[in-house]
């Protein structure tokens, strides 16, 4: 079985990944299941990472998620982070399986967050990290978060900011390692082609269907709309929530990140 994962900050192009590497005939989609951001939390203490749990164990949740039945997943508590580890690849394992497929790919950004804590039980997880233009990222994060309040929490801009570097950080400490692949938004909106290649040789995807998955789209996911049912482009209305005083802002804060980001190469390139 081989076993993807896509993670990033929100608004980062995710979605657009996934849907892409989903049309490959042998790999079963699934959608965010929040597996590990809903039931921990983690710190820092003297600047190493911590992971505490927050909810018990909750298969009712997690089904609720993804959407799928999971009835003929025993009914277990895991008791610490290895079980936990353990338990999320069982139910994707299973899920794969039964629909006939070699290979499963999830998608919950915030999952870039649980690294660690996945790794240290198994590392044969293939991690696909999605980098996107700073400002534009944080633009868009910025916007989805005051148009949808009850799924985004980054209205105010600075938060925005902090996110993303947190996050870029989080992706280039583990560019250089075995399993872990970068790829950059807008190459992948430039150039989907070239990455699709790149993508099919690096996992063995078999040909693509006519047809993308939809079932990695919830009902209330509108903002996922536009990446799902048209063709792979850049999103151009990122900006219409923010005022010019923020626009100046963050583009003015952002500058080296720019550079940073400008600079940095994918796996593709």
């Amino acid at each position: 079985m081989t076993r993807l994962m896509i993670i990033g900050l929100a608004r980062s192009g995710t979605t657009v990944l996934h849907k892409l590497m989903g049309s490959f005939s042998n790999v079963h989609t699934i959608p965010e299941s929040h597996f590990f951001d809903y039931h921990f939390q983690y710190y820092y203490l003297f600047g190493l990472k911590y992971f505490k749990q927050k909810r018990p164990y909750n298969l009712n949740a997690i089904e609720k998620n993804i959407g799928y039945p999971l009835h003929h997943i025993k009914k277990t508590n895991p008791r610490n982070k290895k079980e936990f580890v353990n338990q999320f690849l069982l139910i994707m394992d299973n899920i794969a399986i039964q629909y006939g497929k070699e290979i499963w790919l999830e998608k919950t950004p915030s999952h870039l967050e649980f690294i660690p804590m996945i790794e240290s039980y198994n590392k044969e997880i293939e991690f696909i990290h999605l980098l996107r233009n700073p400002i534009d990222n944080v633009a868009s994060l910025v916007r989805a978060s005051r148009q949808y309040p009850q799924y985004f929490k980054h209205q105010d801009i600075h938060k925005a900011i902090k996110r993303y570097r947190n996050y870029f950080d989080i992706s280039i400490k583990h560019r250089t390692k075995k399993k872990h692949h970068l790829v950059k938004y807008e190459n992948l909106c430039d150039y989907t082609p070239r990455y699709l290649a790149y993508i099919k040789d690096k996992f063995e995807l078999k040909e693509s269907e006519k047809s993308c998955p939809r079932n990695i789209v919830h009902k209330h996911e509108e903002w996922k709309n536009k990446s799902i049912f048209q063709n792979v482009e850049k999103q151009t209305n990122k900006f219409e929530t923010l005022t010019k005083k923020e626009i100046k802002l963050l583009k003015d804060t952002m500058q080296k990140d720019m550079i940073m980001y400008k600079k940095l190469e994918d796996d593709v390139n």
